[in-house]
C-alpha cells in the first residue's frame, strides 16, 4: 500500500531551521519557538470588522541562536524586512503578500499584522523546505546580517557566506561542515528549543545518481535516502539486493508537461489555444507509459490534489479528463484550423503558429528518459514533429533556464491545494521576481481563477476553501493549463537502525521530529 513517510529533499533546512510553530505528523501546527498556537477570537488572534488581522506569538524563554545569542522577537521584524523587499523575490509569496508589517512589542513578543483574512496565521513555521511552505516565516539573526544587509548589495547580499557555509539558525542541527557538492554535516545543538537531538551527528551526501545511492546504502555508507532519489524501479532493485532495509513507497509529487505562452521564448503561438493544448493531452498514452514506468501500478493524476485526501471523490467527479484519444486529437487539431501537410505534421496558415514542430525536455534521468521518448514517439504519429531534450542538472537547478524552455516542459511538482495558487495571475515567475513560482508556462489566469483563489487564501471556513479549490481545478483541466500525466511513485529506505521516521501528513514532513530521532 501506498503510504507518505515524507523525507523531504529539504532535509537540510529541517536540520538546521526552526520557526514558530511546526506540523506534526498529522499536520498539526504545534508550538515550537513561540509558547503556544494563536486561537482564532482570542487576545492572540483578533480579526477587525474591516476584514485584516492580527496575531500574536509568545517566545519560549531562553530562545537562543545556535551561536548562544539569545533570539528574540526583533529577528522576526528583521526577517520580515528582508523577505518584504522585492528585490528577493519573497514579497509576492505567501505569506509575505498578506502581511502588513511585523513588530516586536517586547523582546519576546511577536505581533504579525494581516491585510485580509489568511487562514493559517496562526502556523506559520520554518518552511517545509526552506521557504516553500504557504506559512514560511523563518526568523533571521540580525546580530550576523543586519549589517550586511543595510550596507550590501541585492547580489552581495545574497551571496553572503551566511546563507551557506557560516549559515546559523535555531533548529536542531548547527552547521559544522559543507563540502560544496559532495556532503553538508551537522552536529546536534545542545540549546535546541525542543531538545537536543538524540543522533549527535548527521551528515546528507549530495547523490543524483540512483546506483550511487543504492551503492551507499549497501555499504553502510549512508543509512537512509530522501526525496525522490529513487523511484519505482530502483526501489524495487534495492529491495532485492538490502532485504535487511526498511522501504515505504509512495507519492507526493505529482508530474506535469507545462506550454511556453511568453512569447519572448515560445517557438510557436499554437499554445495560446486551449484546443491545441487538449489535442496534446488527449495524445497522451497513458497505458503505455504506466507500464513502461511502473509495470502497470502507476496512478493518473486529474492536478495536485492526491487521491487519499477525503474530498477527491467529490473533485473527480466534476473536473475533466483527457484518456488517450487519436481521433479526437484530430479533430480539435482541425477545428483550431490546422492540417496536416504532406509530411504529415499539422500546420498553421498563421505564421506565428507554423509547423507543429516544438521542443520536449526533462531533467535527465533513465525513467525521465523513457517517458520523454514514449510521450515524443506518440504525438508524433499522431502528426507533430518533436524533438527531445534533456536538462543537465545544473539546468534543472537554474530557474531562469526552467521559466524559458521554447516548447514543452515536463517537470515533477509539488502536490497539494496550495499548488492551485501558483497559477494565480499575480504569481508568474520574472525576472522582477528572481523567476520564483511554479506556473513556468506563464498561463495568464482570469479573474474568476483569481477570485477562487482568494476565498482559498482567506476564508476561515474549511468547506468554502474546499469548494474553491475544487472550482480551481476544474478550471486548470477545461482549459488543460498543464498536462497532468501521473502520481510519482518514489521510493525511500532507511536501515533498520534508524528509528523515529514514520508515515506523514502531505502537509508536513517526516523529519519535523528529527531531533527524537535515534540511531541504534
Amino acid at each position: 500500500p501506498l503510504s507518505r513517510l515524507g523525507l523531504s529533499a529539504g532535509l537540510a533546512s529541517r536540520m538546521f531551521n526552526a520557526g514558530l510553530v511546526i506540523r506534526d505528523d498529522h499536520g498539526v501546527p504545534m508550538p515550537y519557538l513561540a509558547q503556544e498556537v494563536p486561537q482564532l477570537n482570542t487576545a492572540n488572534w483578533r480579526l477587525s470588522p474591516d476584514g485584516t488581522m492580527e496575531t500574536v506569538y509568545r517566545l519560549k524563554s531562553k530562545t537562543t541562536w545556535q551561536d548562544g545569542e539569545p533570539l528574540s522577537a526583533d529577528d522576526f521584524v528583521f526577517a520580515y524586512e528582508i523577505y518584504s523587499a522585492p528585490a528577493f523575490g519573497l514579497a509576492s509569496s505567501t505569506p509575505m503578500n498578506i502581511m502588513d508589517g511585523v513588530t516586536a512589542l517586547d523582546p519576546q513578543t511577536v505581533r504579525v499584522h494581516w491585510k485580509r483574512t489568511y487562514p493559517d496565521a496562526a502556523a506559520l513555521d520554518g518552511g517545509i523546505t526552506g521557504m516553500s511552505s504557504p506559512a514560511a516565516f523563518p526568523p533571521l539573526p540580525r546580530h550576523l546580517i543586519g549589517q550586511a544587509f543595510a550596507s550590501q548589495d541585492v547580489e552581495a547580499f545574497v551571496a553572503n557566506p551566511f546563507w551557506t557555509t557560516q549559515y546559523i539558525g535555531a533548529g536542531p542541527y548547527k552547521l559544522d561542515q559543507w563540502e560544496t557538492g559532495a556532503f553538508v554535516e551537522g552536529i546536534a545543538f545542545d540549546g535546541h528549543i525542543l531538545g537536543k537531538p538524540q543522533i549527535p551527528r548527521i551528515r546528507l551526501l549530495f547523490i543524483s545518481d540512483p546506483n550511487a545511492a543504492i551503492a551507499n546504502l549497501l555499504s553502510g555508507t549512508a543509512n537512509l535516502t530522501t526525496g525522490d532519489i529513487l523511484r519505482f524501479q530502483e526501489m524495487q532493485t534495492l529491495q532485492q539486493q538490502w532485504p535487511d532495509g526498511k522501504y515505504v513507497v509512495f507519492f507526493s509529487t505529482y508530474r506535469i508537461t507545462q506550454f511556453q505562452r511568453k512569447p519572448a521564448y515560445a517557438s510557436t503561438a499554437a499554445f495560446l489555444d486551449a484546443r491545441v493544448r487538449q489535442a496534446l493531452a488527449h495524445g497522451v498514452d497513458w497505458d503505455s507509459l504506466n507500464e513502461a514506468l511502473f509495470e502497470g501500478q502507476g496512478l493518473r493524476s486529474t492536478g495536485p490534489i492526491q487521491p487519499s485526501t477525503a474530498y477527491y471523490g467529490d473533485l473527480d467527479k466534476v473536473v475533466a479528463h483527457y484518456p488517450f484519444d487519436s481521433r479526437r486529437t484530430e479533430q480539435l487539431m482541425t477545428d483550431a484550423g490546422l492540417t496536416r501537410g504532406l509530411d504529415g505534421v499539422w500546420a498553421s496558415r498563421d505564421p506565428a503558429i507554423g509547423r507543429m514542430s516544438f521542443e520536449t525536455n526533462v531533467l535527465a534521468s533513465p525513467a525521465s528518459d523513457n517517458e520523454m521518448h514514449i510521450m515524443a514517439d506518440t504525438w508524433r504519429k499522431l502528426g507533430f514533429e518533436v524533438k527531445e531534450v534533456d536538462w543537465s542538472p545544473a539546468q534543472g537547478q537554474d530557474n531562469e533556464v526552467r521559466n524559458t524552455f521554447p516548447g514543452l516542459s515536463t517537470t515533477s511538482t509539488p502536490s497539494g491545494e496550495q499548488a492551485m495558487s501558483e497559477y494565480r495571475s499575480d504569481r508568474i515567475p520574472t525576472p522582477q521576481n528572481r523567476w520564483t513560482g511554479n506556473d513556468r508556462g506563464a498561463w495568464p489566469g482570469s479573474p474568476d481563477y483569481d477570485g477562487l483563489a482568494d476565498v482559498w487564501e482567506t476564508s476561515l471556513d474549511r468547506n468554502d476553501r474546499i469548494r474553491s479549490v475544487i472550482e480551481m481545478n476544474k478550471v486548470m483541466n477545461d482549459q488543460v493549463v498543464v498536462i497532468n500525466l501521473y502520481w510519482n511513485l518514489f521510493g525511500q529506505a532507511y536501515a533498520n537502525g534508524v528509528v523515529g521516521p514514520r508515515s506523514t501528513d502531505p502537509s508536513t514532513t517526516a523529519e519535523w521530529n528529527i531531533h527524537e530521532w535515534e540511531f541504534r
